[in-house]
């Protein structure tokens, strides 16, 4: 019988198919397919050739149960539609694919319930690790649903290093170069506006805020500087709009992405606020969307590109999954300004 007609008399081809074809026992075709055991190199091809011939796809629960590991990736983001996630997520599942991991991708919409019964599902699952981004939950709800997991990575979400290795941004000195630049351009009334969220980058931006203007020697007034804070909604630009007719003085805003900054845009259009000249405005996250606006936005951005971050975070995951006691100290990120047409 050849091959082609094997192939159609045939719904699945066996582990027992592939042995009788290359001639050897099915353990040697276990070996192969588990890289494990000593195979010489012309047994390991004879199986190889015959798994094409046959069209033999080993099965992933079998060699689930075989090798236990699922290969199997979970990865938690607050949003799909952020480009900043985006490219950290394109960066961590290419490197996973390379080393044949598949992912398992969930968006929480910030919802810390949700945020922890995608966990519950990543364990039911059996994931062999989960990379975690901004989470929203408490450290101690994340420490508990980490504790489960086979391995974890997380970026600006705080848990304890014992449950998971961790990538931060350093927010503070990030709001220190926005404020400064600011300051140093001549503006003296500042706002700050951002999402009504419990993450870590909202709080420590928040902080990095009102620590960068008190080192300037201006006066920080809660009330005043985060008047504009908002859920993820669409009325984000009359949020604005309201907070510059209420404060006229504010010569310059910092904003917690890009896509307030735009928003920030928007508002002071509808104001006949020139930007940069009567308001300047600073975003985050370069995202592409930064450069085409009129004027251009300028951003605080990571000094590491994205897609970096992503991959950089796998390969911590990796070095956890095939080692559970590996010690691994913290990453901290640092940005860069970018400076352009809307705070020059």
């Amino acid at each position: 019988m050849n091959t082609e007609t094997f192939r159609k008399n045939r719904n699945r081809v066996t582990i027992a198919d592939v042995a009788h074809h290359a001639g050897v026992s099915k353990m040697t075709v276990s070996r192969v397919i588990n890289q494990k055991g000593e195979i010489t190199e012309a047994t390991r091809r004879k199986v190889l050739d015959a798994m094409d011939e046959l069209g033999f796809r080993p099965n992933r629960i079998a060699r689930s149960l075989a090798t236990d590991k699922t290969l199997r990736i979970g990865l938690v983001v607050p949003s799909l539609t952020n480009q900043y996630f985006g490219a950290i997520l394109e960066g961590a599942e290419i490197l996973l694919w390379e080393h044949g991991y598949h992912i398992l991708l969930c968006h929480t919409g910030g919802d810390p319930n949700r945020e922890q019964a995608v966990m519950d599902i990543f364990e039911d699952h059996r994931v062999d690790g989960v990379i975690v981004l901004s989470a929203s939950s408490s450290s101690e709800a994340m420490n508990e649903c980490l504790s489960r997991q086979r391995a974890a990575v997380v970026i600006n979400t705080e848990v304890d290093p014992q449950f998971a290795a961790r990538i931060y941004t350093d927010e503070i000195k990030s709001m220190a170069l926005a404020v400064n630049h600011l300051i140093e351009s001549g503006r003296r009334h500042l706002g700050y506006v951002h999402f009504d969220i419990h993450t870590y980058a909202n709080h420590e931006r928040y902080r990095g805020f009102e620590a960068a203007l008190k080192n300037a020697g201006f006066a920080f007034d809660a009330e005043k500087q985060t008047r504009a804070t908002q859920p993820y909604d669409p009325t984000m630009t009359q949020v604005i709009s309201e907070l510059l007719q209420t404060d006229p003085k504010i010569d310059g805003l910092v904003c917690f992405n890009s896509g307030i900054a735009a928003r920030a845009l928007q508002a002071c259009a509808q104001l006949g606020r020139r930007v940069p000249d009567d308001v300047a405005v600073i975003g985050y996250d370069d995202i592409f969307m930064a450069e085409l606006t009129i004027p251009s936005l300028t951003t605080v951005d990571l000094e590491l590109p994205k897609e970096e971050v992503g991959a950089l975070a796998a390969q911590m995951l990796l070095k956890r999954i095939e080692n559970d006691d590996i010690q691994q100290e913290d990453v901290i990120l640092e940005h860069k300004l970018i400076v352009r047409g809307s705070a020059p």
